[in-house]
């Protein structure tokens, strides 16, 4: 019939959307379809094969509730190098919470994109700390806080601050990198004064709307970028930089 040649065709690709999807139960209906369309049916029989389909398919969706991602925020959505692939290779650990991060963004979840965002600057935290030598007598870097990682990290800054200045081959060397590590422990106790401790806890406050939760997206993310520069977790630079 005229009406069998477009509806063979329509069936593979209805069948591969609701695999995709999960409606399992529209797959099943399509399968005893795909079997009766092996035979010489008239214009009416398909049609009905057609109807039963969509009403089927209608039935799937209307047991479902479904997210509308806004224009602005579709290619935050399961994107894998959101910080660009100069992070996601320097913090393939980051990479999951990043791709979360974005993922809230999409959702409209803000607050759920901070907290994404804290963790994954927890791994920067713990690098930096790699990075310089910090280390603890009583336990393993993985289990102290922020609050106490982070004066350790000011403590190696001032030994660079005291450091011979023959050290480093010119004042300028000495200079880019004292304010380097300065500037990004200045930025993680930021992070943890401002947004970390309390989106970590039952905080009140501690909500974050849409353009404030992009606003703190961009700023990590540019954080990031800056650090992946110098640092990774596999890596280490030299105790007194030898280059720019």
């Amino acid at each position: 019939s005229d009406l069998s040649t477009p509806a063979i065709e329509f069936i593979p690709a209805m069948e591969t959307f609701c695999e995709s999807v999960g409606f399992r139960e529209a797959m099943v209906h399509i399968h005893f379809t795909k079997n009766h369309m092996k035979l010489d049916l008239s214009a009416s029989e398909i049609r009905g094969e057609l109807i039963h389909l969509e009403r089927v398919l209608l039935m799937e969706l209307m047991d479902r509730r479904f997210l509308l991602v806004e224009k602005d925020r579709v290619d935050y959505l399961d994107q894998k190098d959101l910080f660009g692939e100069t992070v996601r290779d320097a913090f393939p650990s980051a990479g999951r919470d990043i791709q979360e991060a974005g993922n809230c963004l999409a959702a409209e979840c803000g607050t759920g994109a901070v907290f994404h965002l804290m963790r994954a600057a927890e791994f920067a935290l713990r690098s930096m700390a790699r990075d310089r030598d910090v280390s603890f007598k009583e336990r393993p870097l993985e289990e102290k806080e922020w609050g106490q990682i982070l004066g350790s990290l000011e403590g190696r800054i001032s030994e660079l601050r005291n450091s011979n200045r023959s050290c480093w081959r010119t004042p300028e060397l000495r200079d880019t990198q004292i304010r380097f590590y300065s500037e990004v422990v200045q930025e993680l106790r930021g992070f943890n004064d401002a947004w970390r401790r309390h989106v970590s806890h039952a905080d009140a406050l501690a909500f974050y709307e849409r353009d404030e939760a992009l606003g703190i997206f961009k700023h990590v993310r540019g954080f990031f970028q800056k650090i992946a520069e110098r640092i990774s977790e596999t890596s280490a630079a030299e105790q007194y930089w030898t280059s720019l």
